[in-house]
């Protein structure tokens, strides 16, 4: 979606990202490189956040979290007036395995307590509930709350592989807007 917006869609927006996602390999893309591209074709700036999506210990991430830049981005992004997130089926493709985050056997796990997909690394159920909070308290970035009282989140997604992680951020109030392929807006539309 970032790719498609022309030049000079906004002027001046400032795009703030709204979870962690340094990378541990060098897969391109990725958050980052998404609020920089809507940045700069908005004529505006990115303000990214310098860390992991998940950490190994809670007390590592309450740090980080505390430090000055990272606490002043999250603080950004929890006002933030528009969301724009897509959201991972919980399997071992996931972005989380090939980032190093978690691995295969953890996704299994997930999955085995209900999980079906992401949301900005947050596990969730088909209810839009949190599956693993000690996971969930190792995750940086803006919490779930946050997307359901944002004035507009937009949620983009497709491919039956998300159908149900689409179908829960769609029937949980997750997200106001959707953008999607014709199979997946067929599919919520039958079941809602």
């Amino acid at each position: 979606m970032a790719d498609a917006l022309p030049d000079g869609w906004a002027r001046g927006v400032t795009v703030v990202q709204a979870n962690g996602g340094v990378s541990l390999n060098r897969r391109s893309g990725g958050a980052a490189s998404v609020a920089m591209t809507i940045a700069q074709r908005g004529s505006g700036q990115a303000v990214l956040l310098p860390s992991p999506a998940i950490l190994e210990r809670v007390e590592t991430k309450q740090a980080i979290e505390s430090d000055r830049t990272v606490a002043s981005t999250l603080d950004q992004a929890a006002q933030a007036s528009t969301f724009l997130f897509t959201a991972g089926p919980c399997d071992p493709a996931s972005a989380h395995v090939e980032n190093g985050y978690l691995t295969a056997h953890d996704m299994t796990e997930l999955a085995r307590r209900g999980a079906v997909g992401d949301l900005l690394g947050r596990y969730i159920d088909a209810e839009g509930n949190i599956v693993d909070p000690r996971l969930d308290a190792r995750t940086v970035g803006v919490g779930l709350d946050q997307v359901r009282a944002a004035p507009r989140s937009i949620f983009v997604t497709a491919g039956a592989a998300k159908h149900d992680i689409a179908r829960t951020v769609v029937s949980n109030g997750l997200c106001n807007v959707l953008v999607t392929d014709e199979s997946t807006a067929l599919e919520l539309l039958e079941e809602m």
